[in-house]
């Protein structure tokens, strides 16, 4: 299983993230790649491409045809984005047969059904045009040629060779299928149809948390955090901390409000810098955040 395991692991590591860096010390959590409206794909699996913790419960006669080559294994994915479901079918038939094999096709035999619920969708642009399913196969999964895999996590991607804005015939690449500690299955090549939405959020929010290079002379004071904003065009809201250094402590009123006030200890010994940080979000669920540092110097006023 090393070639499979690796290839999903490098596709779980290169596609499922959850912060990137933008903006300086702007740091954004989510994702703003398109949505996936609809996904059908078929491949080739060749059945030296196939590692199981089991022997795989195929009929003798049918594995006998398989490995001569007198029939082929393929699966077919097809994704319920309504449902959040992933319908994975593995079947048999003739070697060379038309792909997508057609729902009028005779001599196919179906070897597996079942679904995995999906709990995320990864789309990637980077290094290549890639989707990762990230789920969990649902109850009653139990007669698959590698035994009872019901509540097994299940890792999917496949890598897309053309742009799919409409349901045009697309050519997949690297169709890899992980059910975690049970199986998996690689196919170099797929055909398949593929729909792709606009984010719906139109991208993450930006934060913006000041007044930046800021000194105040008193213990008293706020902080800014008003040029934030949403590409999209709506309202954020705010959410601020305060990042405490060797003991300092500070005062906040107002955390989840753009211009929070802050208060300090009022001793000498309580000057020097207060840092905070700015969590902005927008109505898609995506966020932000920024820091700003502020200086508490006793009896400053030169402020740029």
């Amino acid at each position: 299983m090393s070639r499979i395991s690796s290839f999903v692991l490098a596709s779980f590591f290169t596609f499922s993230f959850t912060s990137i860096t933008a903006y300086g010390q702007t740091s954004v959590t989510g994702t703003a790649a398109p949505s996936l409206k609809s996904l059908s794909l078929e491949s080739v699996v060749p059945i030296g491409n196939v590692d199981s913790t089991i022997a795989p419960n195929i009929p003798a006669s049918l594995l006998s045809a398989l490995t001569g080559g007198t029939m082929e294994l393929r699966q077919q994915l097809n994704y319920n984005a309504a449902a959040k479901t992933l319908m994975v079918t593995g079947i048999s038939e003739a070697p060379g047969s038309p792909l997508p094999t057609s729902s009028a096709a005779t001599g196919v035999t179906t070897l597996w059904t079942y679904t995995v619920n999906v709990d995320r969708v990864e789309m990637t642009a980077k290094p290549g045009n890639a989707v990762v399913f990230l789920g969990s196969v649902a109850s009653g999964s139990s007669s698959t040629p590698f035994g009872d895999i019901s509540g097994a996590l299940a890792t999917i991607s496949a890598g897309y060779l053309a742009p799919a804005g409409t349901s045009s015939s697309i050519t997949f690449a690297g169709i890899s299928t992980s059910i975690a500690g049970l199986a998996s299955l690689f196919s170099s090549q797929g055909l398949g149809t593929m729909v792709l939405g606009s984010s719906p959020s139109g991208g993450v929010p930006v934060a913006v948390a000041g007044p930046k290079n800021f000194i105040s002379g008193t213990p008293q004071f706020q902080l800014d955090g008003t040029h934030s904003t949403d590409p999209s065009g709506g309202t954020v809201t705010y959410h601020w901390t305060f990042v405490p250094f060797f003991g300092t402590t500070a005062n906040l009123v107002g955390a989840d409000t753009a211009s929070p006030t802050v208060t300090v200890p009022s001793y000498s010994d309580a000057a020097g810098d207060y840092t905070f940080q700015l969590m902005v979000s927008n109505s898609a669920g995506l966020s932000a955040t920024d820091t700003v540092t502020v200086t508490y110097s006793p009896g400053h006023t030169d402020n740029p």
